[in-house]
């Protein structure tokens, strides 16, 4: 079983991320920002919605 990666470091990762943003746009900021693979990983599981914050994120990552 993979390990979710926790709430401060999906939080960092997407720092610079503008809202509302697509699942795809997420990933790449999560890149950009040098991320654990663990958290772009994790976003690359998430449903491809819009999110309209950070928080809006991480309720999905908890639903993974």
């Amino acid at each position: 079983m993979q390990s979710r990666p926790t709430s401060a470091a999906v939080r960092e990762a997407l720092n610079a991320a503008d809202f509302p943003a697509s699942k795809d746009r997420l990933v790449e900021c999560a890149q950009t920002a040098g991320a654990e693979i663990e958290v772009v990983r994790t976003l690359r599981a998430l449903p491809a919605e819009r999110f309209a914050s950070a928080d809006d994120v991480l309720h999905a990552v908890e639903r993974l």
